[in-house]
């Protein structure tokens, strides 16, 4: 059996905490929490999640900082890490660069890219066929209840399916979508 998704998220603020907590309740993962960056790199040390989301503008070190020592840790240089600019700026994707982050957003937050740069790095980062990121909508039946939800991302592998219903692992469903390709394909499958 495989281990659980780990996150981490770094805010010194506890409201966006909150907001980032809530856009991943749907994301098979774990979620630990640091309010700056002496104890992100505490836990990330002892956690080693399998992402990490790190505020820029927060104390001792700030993201940027703490995203450096990140990076150029040997046991910690692989996490995927994502920055979070207070701002649009134009000077945010070169800092990103230089400090080895592996993305970046910025506030204030939308759930949908927060979700797709955060899938595209724990989806894909194992070394398995690369994950291909969509949305689609998907139709599905569990013991004979209609169910809806989002198709996240796809590869010959399978597919991730974010539902707001809970399904046990290993659950048989009977499930239907169209490929987000022109003209649309229909795809109805039992998995």
């Amino acid at each position: 059996m495989s281990r659980e998704l780990k996150i981490l998220l770094v805010d010194d603020v506890d409201f966006i905490l909150d907001v980032e907590r809530d856009f991943l309740k749907r994301t098979p993962a774990s979620v630990v929490m640091a309010r700056n960056g002496r104890e992100a790199l505490t836990l990330a040390r002892c956690e080693r999640p399998d992402l990490i989301y790190l505020d820029v503008e927060m104390p001792e070190p700030d993201g940027l900082a703490c995203c450096q020592e990140i990076k150029k840790d040997p046991y910690l240089r692989t996490i995927p890490l994502i920055l979070i600019f207070a701002a649009q700026h134009p000077d945010n994707e070169r800092l990103s660069v230089e400090s080895g982050a592996d993305g970046f957003l910025c506030k204030p937050l939308d759930r949908i890219p927060f979700l797709e740069l955060g899938h595209k790095f724990l989806f894909s980062s194992d070394g398995r066929e690369k994950r291909y990121l969509c949305h689609a909508p998907v139709s599905f039946s569990l013991n004979d209840e209609a169910l809806h939800g989002t198709v996240y991302g796809f590869n010959s592998g399978g597919i991730y399916i974010q539902c707001r219903q809970p399904i046990e692992p290993e659950t048989k469903i009977e499930l239907s979508f169209q490929l987000p390709i022109n003209p649309a394909v229909t795809i109805e499958t039992k998995a």
